[in-house]
């Protein structure tokens, strides 16, 4: 139900590697990735890791304790993405929480037993291990995928903390996406604040500018939400 996977799918891939802090969820892309032929990747791995702006052992991450079979009763109207908006912000997640309960209302109308209240009761925290970018790319590479000579695509969707990630991270990220010809970059800028957006697109910047003979183009008006950055040779 991710809108990039009917682009990725129709692509041909040495390697797919998706990273998700969430276990459930983790577990849930285990299983489809399992259930699923694609022939598109040579190699398909998941990893229950989370990828943060700074290495810590262990970061507390929320989420919404929905289960598939709540999310998917119709006298519930719950939105679909209901349990795609973990978070290690939890102000971030509560934020969701009353646009979660408009939409079920909407939807159900007296049937849902979804208020603010009932779903703020549902978030929960689990501890997490967390590395950077740079060690989250040696650790699939040693452990998962095996070498690899760049990256092609990275799509970033770190709920809350997008542009803190990419600012932060923007000399590994533009390594990777430098080494193998035309790259992009993809990041949620619907949740960035002023500074952490103007810290990134900076940051973004400044690493590309240290790579001999690469260039970037950023574009927001693509869609509503994502920045899509575009690395290349000049």
């Amino acid at each position: 139900n991710d809108p990039f996977y009917r682009f990725a799918t129709s692509q041909t891939w040495a390697s797919l590697a998706l990273v998700e802090a969430a276990p459930a969820t983790a577990r849930g892309l285990r299983a489809f990735v399992d259930a699923t032929p694609m022939p598109q990747f040579a190699t398909i791995v998941v990893d229950d890791a989370c990828v943060a702006p700074t290495s810590d052992d262990v970061l507390p991450f929320y989420f919404l304790n929905i289960s598939d079979a709540e999310l998917a009763d119709p006298r519930a109207g719950l939105p679909d993405w209901t349990t795609r908006v973990n978070s290690l912000d939890r102000d971030h997640l509560t934020q969701y929480v009353r646009d979660i309960a408009i939409e079920a209302n909407e939807t159900a109308g007296d049937t849902t037993p979804w208020t603010e209240t009932a779903l703020a009761k549902r978030i929960e925290r689990v501890d997490v291990g967390c590395r950077t970018f740079a060690d989250e790319l040696a650790h699939l590479e040693e452990n998962l995928v095996g070498e690899f000579d760049g990256v092609a695509m990275l799509l970033i969707d770190i709920e809350g903390v997008d542009c803190d990630f990419v600012a932060t991270s923007a000399e590994a990220i533009v390594a990777a996406l430098t080494t193998r010809g035309p790259a992009l970059l993809v990041y949620e800028r619907y949740h960035c604040g002023g500074d952490s957006r103007l810290d990134a697109e900076r940051s973004l910047a400044e690493a590309v500018a240290d790579v001999p003979g690469y260039e970037m183009e950023c574009r927001e008006d693509i869609d509503r939400v994502n920045i899509y950055c575009l690395f290349q040779p000049r």
